[in-house]
């Protein structure tokens, strides 16, 4: 009995306050140096003020500061400004553990057009697994038993393969194209009654278009060191021909690239591929590839998508989609993004709101900021700060009013003391 009034009194003393506060000390420095030397704030952040010491050390300020406001009981009248001040900041950091604990912080993307009701968690990392029925998202470290990673590296890229896959060109209906490096003249990679095709790759884009044609209606396929691909039509003019993106029964039964030439349809699967890289100084840069394992039969490599944008990949003969990417996390509220000359006008639940920089819109404690806009092809898309804070009005800024308030009554006690 006696170890444990020894210790409540202890955890209530200046000298365990002076202990915390050098502690703290101690993971700003090391924070600092860890950012300066990496360059990265997200591994500095990961080893100190995300690490569970720092939140223990927070615990510990509410442990002292509760401790030693108690130890003043029975309490006087005149000890209102020292009470007024540690309640406020038990308030403070019951709001800080609160928000760490239950509070999140996300980015959400729409475009026009689009409704949406989840946000992406930056720098985590999760399985989107999609069937016909439901999609779910699992994070790493709780995947599903059927789902096993063999293998984990730091950074990687992945590459689509449309029209060129490895040495040979693709397209549906035609026998595999040889692919040439670029030389004079340019070899042909097949001739048919209708056309001729030329494969190369090549990064001398506007050498090949001079020196390909022939006279002959010809389709030229053009793959840049960087897998870039170019498709070029010669007839009776030059054109680069527009290709799209066809989803087959809604990806399940893969992807196809089509495009049209001679009143014909050409169509070829899009696969992809990954290779490692060596790990970037930036952790914010990395891209992890990992290699799953599914049902003990069928593996897939797949690299991280941080904004949740790259294709859903078939697997177990199409029956479902997987992608690599950050946790999603549903929100209360729908977010739509109409046609709108104006760049961040949204519907949030159907109500209009007007979104500009530094303008912040709050709802039911999630606050929502304007922090990118963007046109690709046409097509407009905002990005989302949401940000959540369960306490913050329950806790965070009364604690702060009465902090105000202590130490404004302290200063007005030591004036006019008698």
């Amino acid at each position: 009995m006696n170890l444990l009034i020894h210790l409540f009194i202890f955890l209530g003393t200046i000298h365990f306050a002076i202990f915390l506060i050098a502690s703290t000390l101690l993971f700003v420095a090391a924070g600092t140096f860890l950012e300066a030397w990496s360059q990265s704030h997200l591994f500095a952040s990961r080893w100190t003020y995300h690490n569970p010491l720092f939140s223990a050390l927070l615990w510990g300020y509410l442990i002292n500061i509760s401790f030693s406001a108690i130890r003043r009981y029975p309490f006087k009248k005149k000890q209102l400004p020292f009470l007024t001040t540690h309640f406020g900041l038990i308030m403070i950091l019951g709001g800080v553990l609160i928000k760490n604990q239950f509070g999140m912080q996300g980015v959400l993307s729409v475009t026009e057009g689009e409704t949406r009701d989840s946000l992406l968690l930056p720098h985590t990392y999760a399985l989107l697994v999609q069937n016909r029925e439901e999609t779910s998202c699992f994070p790493l470290n709780h995947l599903p038993p059927a789902f096993k990673i063999v293998e984990w590296i730091p950074h990687s890229e992945e590459r689509l393969e449309g029209w060129i896959k490895g040495e040979w060109g693709m397209v549906i209906g035609l026998p595999p194209l040889p692919v040439h490096a670029y030389q004079d003249p340019l070899p042909l990679s097949l001739r048919t009654e209708e056309y001729d095709i030329i494969a190369l790759k090549t990064d001398r884009i506007e050498e090949a278009k001079q020196k390909a044609y022939r006279g002959r209606p010809l389709l030229l396929i053009l793959q840049e060191t960087n897998g870039h691909e170019h498709l070029i039509a010669f007839d009776k003019e030059k054109k680069t021909l527009p290709e799209s993106l066809y989803a087959v029964d809604q990806g399940f039964g893969g992807y196809l690239l089509k495009a049209h030439f001679a009143d014909q349809e050409l169509l070829t699967p899009l696969t992809f591929f990954s290779y490692p890289l060596p790990p970037h100084a930036k952790q914010e840069e990395l891209k992890p590839r990992i290699k799953l394992l599914i049902h003990e039969k069928e593996e897939i490599a797949l690299t991280y998508h941080p904004r949740g944008e790259g294709l859903k990949w078939p697997m177990l003969e199409g029956h479902t989609l997987v992608r690599f990417q950050p946790m999603e996390k549903k929100i209360p509220f729908k977010i739509s993004y109409p046609h709108s000359e104006q760049e961040g006008d949204l519907l949030i639940d159907g109500q209009p709101i007007s979104l500009r920089v530094n303008h912040v819109y709050e709802k039911n404690r999630y606050q929502f900021s304007l922090s990118h806009f963007s046109v690709q092809e046409g097509i407009k898309r905002v990005d989302l700060i949401v940000n959540y804070d369960p306490a913050k009005y329950l806790l965070t800024y009364p604690g702060i009013c009465l902090l105000i308030i202590g130490i404004l009554s302290f200063l007005i006690r030591r004036r006019y003391a008698p």
